[in-house]
Order: C-alpha cells, then structure tokens, then sequence
C-alpha cells in the first residue's frame, strides 16, 4: 500500500478487494471495500486510530465444551469521537507482536504503547479464511484468520472539563 516513494497508494489494494469479492462473507466485503475504513481525514478510519481493547475469548457450545475463539477489539477513533468495534468469529489462528520501543534505538523515552494504526489490510490466505492484519506506529501489530465478522461504531461521552 505505501510505494516506495511513501506515497500510500490504494488502488491496487481495492482492486485485489474486487478479486476476492466472491470469497469475503458480505459484512467483511462492505467493511473492506469502504474508502472511508483507510481514509486519512474520516473519522470512522482505522488510520490513526488507537487501541482501546483486545480481548480473546473462548466459547461455549450448549455442551459446556469450548468450541470457538472470538476475537473483540475496540480502538477509538481517530478523531477521538467515536470508538470503532470489530468483532472476528470462527477464529483459527492470530498472532500478536508488540516491538519495544528503547531509548538507544528511538533517542528519547516513553510509555510502551502501540501507537495510532498506520496500516490495515483484509485478505484471503487459503479458501474460507479470512485475515485482517493491522500495523501500528510503533511496530507492534497484529493478525487475526477468521471466518466472521462484526463492526459497529459507537459515540463516544464527550470528556467533562
């Protein structure tokens, strides 16, 4: 997505998009195609925005055996107005990586954070899986493979002064 000029260009993205059209489950497919998901400036972007929450929970059949993985994230949004949820089902794998961010390497010192999202991409990996992998600015990120999907976005209180 970024070229080596650093200009992000998304016109090959979108295009691959329409390749998989037929592969993506209908609410992943409307979630990834929608500029307004990458846009530097829309305030329901995942571009700059910041990690709230991620939890990983196992679910139980009516059995009481574990028999899913879901995946919640929740990040507010980049305009900290709104906090955007996505919600991965039928999880069969993820991978979570955090960089540590050290004085000798970036000059200064500060909390160990993610940092804002720079970069999110969906795409099919092998047939009936979909991954959603997301980068942020301080090098962590993370992968989800997944077979369905929810996001909703939701107000965010306005803090009290």
């Amino acid at each position: 997505m970024q070229r080596d000029d650093g200009v992000w260009d998304f016109v090959p993205y979108f295009a691959y998009l329409e390749t998989i059209r037929g592969q993506l489950p209908a609410p992943v497919h409307a979630f990834a195609t929608d500029e307004a998901h990458y846009s530097f400036s829309s305030p329901t972007s995942l571009h700059d925005a910041s990690l709230k929450s991620l939890v990983i929970r196992e679910i139980e059949g009516d059995d009481g055996r574990r028999t899913s993985i879901v995946v919640e994230t929740c990040y507010l949004g980049p305009q900290g107005d709104r906090d955007i949820h996505i919600t991965y089902g039928g999880v069969v794998g993820y991978d979570l990586h955090y960089a540590e961010v050290r004085p000798e390497t970036h000059g200064y010192r500060r909390p160990p954070v993610h940092g804002d999202i720079i970069a999110h991409e969906i795409r099919i990996d092998r047939p009936g899986i979909v991954t959603h992998e997301i980068h942020f600015a301080d090098g962590a990120g993370f992968t989800i493979h997944f077979t369905s999907f929810e996001h909703k976005v939701t107000a965010v209180a306005p803090a009290r002064p």
